[in-house]
């Protein structure tokens, strides 16, 4: 009698394992309006899009909400699978095989509504107080250009009162990601009070998945997402939210 009780001890723990290797399991962080999260699950246009990519696939994908430095250790462990969004970098290369590229954003400067100067280039920020979300690869950009601008860099870990505190004179400019300056200002009610300048060329994001993850899943996972590039799909999905494409998505929209 025993040696059936191990065999379907055995059986079952090959069952579990199979479910679960048939799942994929994503960490994201808030980011508004890229990822915002709901009941403790990420929501938005690049969950809805990774949710269809998995079903398309016929994939189970689970979600985690956490902070990035929380997702970056246990992707780069292999303890998820995969993180959304993210900018291709040549170090995060080392640990990460990315998507197609799916969004496009910049940054740039805020400034108040009632400064009508003409920003042209860096040069017209020279001596300005600068406040920016940090620390983050934004202070490092910013850090990069203030010896040779003379600027006074400011960190924050809050956005809304970096622009609170340019709306009262205490700073200069806020440099900060333009969609999410948006999203800010339009949901503090203070669009009318501050203006966009100088955006840079940009970057996209992508999906990104741990070298460790299972090419058995992500495989058919990515090329759902293929397939809903070429419908359309995704770049519907991000314009319906006011996101901007890749730009590279172009290509599909002449075919």
């Amino acid at each position: 009698m025993w040696q059936k009780f191990v065999v379907l001890a055995l059986l079952l723990g090959w069952v579990d394992k199979g479910l679960s290797a048939a799942t994929l399991t994503f960490a994201a962080a808030e980011f508004v309006p890229f990822v915002s999260v709901k009941d403790g699950q990420p929501s938005g246009a690049v969950t809805d899009i990774v949710r269809q990519a998995c079903r398309e696939a016929q994939i189970e994908c689970s979600f985690k909400v956490q902070a990035w430095k929380d997702s970056k250790a246990e992707v780069e462990a292999g303890k998820l699978d995969g993180l959304f969004v993210v900018s291709w970098e040549r170090d995060r290369a080392q640990w990460l095989s990315f998507s197609l590229p799916l969004l496009h954003t910049e940054w740039g400067y805020l400034v108040r509504a009632s400064d009508t100067r003409a920003y042209i280039g860096l040069n017209s920020l020279r001596g300005y107080r600068v406040g920016v979300f940090g620390p983050s690869s934004s202070s490092e950009a910013l850090e990069r250009v203030k010896p040779v601008l003379g600027l006074d860099v400011q960190l924050s870990q809050d956005d809304l009162a970096n622009v609170r505190r340019m709306l009262v004179g205490e700073l200069d400019a806020v440099y900060m990601n333009r969609d999410v300056a948006q999203s800010l200002l339009l949901r503090n009610g203070l669009q009318g009070q501050v203006r966009y300048v100088m955006g840079d060329n940009g970057r996209n994001y992508h999906l990104a998945f741990s070298k460790q993850a299972d090419v058995q899943l992500t495989g058919p996972f990515n090329r759902a997402l293929r397939r809903m590039f070429k419908a359309q799909e995704v770049q519907q999905a991000l314009t319906s939210q006011q996101l901007e494409p890749a730009r590279w998505t172009s290509t599909y929209q002449a075919k």
